[in-house]
């Protein structure tokens, strides 16, 4: 992912939690990822996909940060690149569809506000 369109987006610690968290949920459905790379599942298109999934969410860690240090401010400014805003408007459609079969709590919301905050940098 590469891109010359760059801007800055403020992100407080709820947002930027609630965001690893999806990234998290998104990940775990490239768990079967292995299988199909066995003879008898052998499916290409498949692993293609989710290798392209996997690698829009380490750029997303790489500008959101891995992990949330104990001493870091609550509101951080990333560098958002038009792919991962991209990416960003996808997962937010993603989790506001998926939002009417589960009963909203405050991580859902940051993690929505925080998407939408990236993809409409």
């Amino acid at each position: 992912m590469s891109s010359t369109y760059a801007t800055p987006v403020t992100l407080d610690r709820a947002q930027r939690q609630a965001v690893r968290g999806d990234i998290r949920s998104i990940a775990s459905g490239c768990g079967d990822l292995y299988l199909r790379l066995d003879e008898t599942h052998h499916d290409r298109a498949f692993v293609v996909r989710k290798i392209a999934q996997l690698q829009q969410l380490v750029v997303a860690l790489d500008a959101i940060g891995w992990a949330e240090p104990d001493d870091a401010p609550n509101l951080q400014t990333i560098t958002v690149d038009a792919d991962l805003a991209l990416w960003a408007a996808g997962a937010a459609v993603e989790l506001e569809q998926a939002m009417p079969e589960f009963v909203l709590d405050d991580e859902d919301l940051d993690a929505l506000s925080g998407l939408k905050l990236i993809a409409g940098a």
